[in-house]
């Protein structure tokens, strides 16, 4: 930046002259407030909740995850550039916040089968409650093992408990709900003989 300079002499105030000199005016970074944001749950997509940064001047700012993102859980960090709009007297400048982004919790609960009594062992299906995004069973780390106490010899009218286990994923805080096999009675048929006799048999 140019600047002119007009020098007089205090000896004699009718002597004087003008210089122009270059004068280097640095710019000033702008200062960035940005509050770390409370956490969430896995399956919230960032909005201007969390990404909600101002300026001490006007401009622009990019945030890098960008909004609508839904972020794994665990600790996250998220940051942003901020251009002021005048660029000749302000630095781009940028800033970043921790976020931590709490499990979501997943309902996993064990079937509940009627069979007859002595009936093979049925095979346990789990049920699932509580996915995020449209996700299922296969987005899991480990599926879970489903399984009973019930045998053929279980009595009739008891209910064995049935029970999954084992699952894991990053994501999910897994909760698990007991079932039970229903034993019922089983139906026995009695046939009576048909027998031929002759005539005034007894």
């Amino acid at each position: 930046q140019l600047v002119t300079v007009t020098a007089t002499s205090q000896a004699d105030t009718s002597k004087s002259g003008i210089a122009t000199v270059t004068l280097a005016v640095a710019k000033t970074t702008p200062t960035i407030t940005w509050a770390t944001p409370a956490a969430i749950t896995y399956g919230t997509a960032l909005s201007a909740t969390q990404l909600d940064a101002t300026a001490s001047v006007p401009g622009t700012f990019a945030y890098t995850p960008a909004a609508g993102t839904v972020l794994a859980a665990g600790s996250q960090t998220l940051s942003v550039i901020f251009t002021p709009t005048n660029t000749t007297s302000y630095n781009i400048t940028t800033a970043s916040v921790p976020l931590t982004v709490n499990k979501a919790p997943l309902t996993i609960t064990a079937s509940s089968p009627k069979v007859s009594y002595g009936a093979p062992v049925p095979t346990i299906f789990p049920t699932y409650s509580g996915w995020v995004s449209g996700q299922s069973s296969s987005s899991l780390t480990t599926q879970p093992t489903c399984t009973t106490i019930y045998t053929p010899t279980s009595a009739m009218g008891s209910s064995p408990a049935t029970s999954c286990s084992g699952a894991v994923d990053a994501n999910y805080s897994i909760i698990y709900i007991s079932g039970a096999v229903t034993v019922s009675q089983d139906a026995l048929t009695v046939t009576a003989s048909s027998p031929t006799v002759a005539y005034g048999a007894a």
